[in-house]
């Protein structure tokens, strides 16, 4: 399993690369800033003649501020900060977090709704071709019902005046 670090928790380069970390990041804000470029999005490899993708190439922000906070854990418990640096930091992440939060959130809301649109539109037209289904053939009955009517009247009559000239 391939490793980041984040130089925040009083290792350096060298030790972290040592440790095989395959990238290295001041700090959480520029794993995030630099997240699209990271090897935490999968890259596409071949194998066999198929392309093939990890779990975390699909890009989900759910891996992505699990890992965001796994990292802040394990950051915390290795920091040799004080108290307040501590919070500090986490403080500001936290706030980096619930922006990044509140904007996946907001952009699910935006698919939700388009996909129920998409659905609504999508009934409407059901059903309009449901009440064609239904029309036409109820059309075409009625029109043979008053053939039937006016075929019937025209026996009838034709009857009628049989009756009379005889």
């Amino acid at each position: 399993m391939a490793a980041i670090g984040v130089l925040r928790g009083g290792r350096s380069r060298a030790e972290l690369r040592a440790a095989g970390c395959v990238a290295l990041y001041r700090d959480p804000a520029d794993l995030l800033k630099n997240y699209d470029t990271s090897p935490l999005v999968a890259q596409e490899t071949e194998g066999c003649g198929n392309k093939e993708r990890s779990m975390s190439s699909t890009n989900n922000p759910v891996y992505f501020l699990m890992g965001l906070g796994i990292g802040a854990a394990v950051g915390i418990l290795y920091a040799p900060k004080s108290g307040a640096d501590a919070r500090g930091f986490l403080r500001s992440n936290a706030d980096e977090g619930a922006k990044y939060a509140k904007q996946n959130g907001a952009d699910a809301i935006a698919l939700t709704k388009h996909k129920a649109d998409e659905l609504k539109k999508s009934a409407e037209d059901t059903i309009d071709q449901g009440k064609e289904a239904i029309m036409t053939p109820l059309a075409n009955l009625s029109s043979a019902v008053e053939a039937g009517k006016k075929a019937y009247q025209e026996a009838s009559k034709a009857m009628a005046d049989d009756s009379a000239t005889t």
